[in-house]
């Protein structure tokens, strides 16, 4: 990981018949090892913020550096980060395990060294008991009321 700065960032869309003014002058710093949330009401720039931080959208203008060096001109593969969208998307077919582990995979890191670093994120979002299960067993329980499998 490392330190993430945002420095005086913006991004304005254009609509038909007006400009969208989505993230206005955000300054921030998210240290190495921190756990941050976004929070805030709908349309207030959530989303667009991570988008640029990821790369997947530009920003109009600013800064957002990591470990002090601009990467607003680099591609998404660059970057090296990811996120999570409110779309998920799963894969029905795997384990919790397997969905946690496949972008690992994709990066083309060590079986041993993927299932650590699956091991090791499902303890800090303290779901290690679930990490075998199937997304359809997870549904089944969630239905009957304990998305964690009676956890």
């Amino acid at each position: 990981m490392a330190q993430v700065t945002l420095t005086d960032v913006n991004k304005i869309y254009p609509a038909r018949d007006r400009v969208v003014h989505a993230v206005k002058d955000l300054n921030m710093t998210v240290e190495d090892g921190e756990f941050v949330a976004v929070l805030g009401p709908s349309g207030c720039g959530k989303t667009s913020t991570l988008r640029m931080i990821v790369g997947l959208e530009s920003i109009t203008s600013g800064t957002i550096s990591f470990d002090g060096k601009p990467v607003n001109d680099l591609t998404p593969e660059r970057r090296n980060v990811a996120m999570a969208f409110e779309t998920y998307a799963l894969y029905p077919n795997f384990t919790v395990a397997e969905n946690l582990g496949f972008p690992l995979e994709v990066r083309g890191l060590a079986k041993a060294e993927r299932d650590r670093e699956v091991v090791r994120i499902a303890k800090l979002l303290r779901i290690e008991s679930i990490l075998e299960q199937s997304l359809h067993s997870l549904r089944a329980a969630s239905s009957s009321g304990s998305p964690w499998g009676g956890r």
